[in-house]
């Protein structure tokens, strides 16, 4: 069976990106991902003070789920909780670089957004274990005018899906889950 066949036994009608893992499989249930857990892509504003010149720094999480501090400092950020990844970089500047410091990680709140043939497009807080059908029912459902059958999911790194959702309904394994930072646009059927 080769990967396009795959990808449309699963109602997926768009080719796995060339970046994605080829042993990623659509069919499995939508793994849970508690909005505390730091996720790649994830932007946050990590605070350093209690030292000589106090400072905050912008980053987002890497594709390979790293961070790169000041002075050069990489840290793995993805999957941990953001006092985890606190106590971590504490851990990397003292006491090599200080004798004492306070370290706060603040993440952007989460969300997704659901657009086009839906009757209330808008973001949606992210809360864990969502998938596409969930989030369209958290968007008020979709109108007399949507294409459920091409409804396409867009990752926050960019890689594209086109979901069934006729088929999806049947078979809850072709109801792919939704992280923070996706977007899902149902698109209006042609007549």
């Amino acid at each position: 069976m080769t990967l396009c066949s795959l990808l449309l036994s699963v109602g997926c009608r768009t080719p796995t990106p060339a970046h994605q893992p080829a042993d990623t499989d659509l069919s499995r249930p939508a793994k849970v991902v508690s909005p505390d857990i730091i996720s790649t892509g994830d932007h946050m504003v990590i605070l350093f003070s209690d030292i000589p010149s106090p400072f905050q720094y912008d980053v987002r999480v890497l594709q390979d789920g790293n961070i790169t501090l000041p002075h050069d400092k990489k840290l793995a950020a993805a999957g941990k909780t953001a006092g985890k990844l606190q106590d971590d970089i504490r851990l990397a500047y003292v006491p090599q670089l200080y004798r004492r410091m306070t370290v706060t990680v603040k993440t952007d709140s989460r969300f997704y957004a659901v657009s086009g043939q839906v009757r209330g497009p808008s973001l949606q807080p992210y809360a864990g274990d969502m998938t596409v059908l969930r989030a369209i029912a958290a968007a008020g459902d979709f109108t007399d005018f949507a294409d459920k059958r091409s409804v396409e999911l867009t990752r926050a790194n960019g890689e594209k899906f086109i979901i069934d959702c006729i088929k999806a309904q049947r078979d809850t394994k072709l109801d792919i889950p939704v992280y923070p930072g996706d977007q899902i646009n149902v698109p209006r059927r042609l007549f």
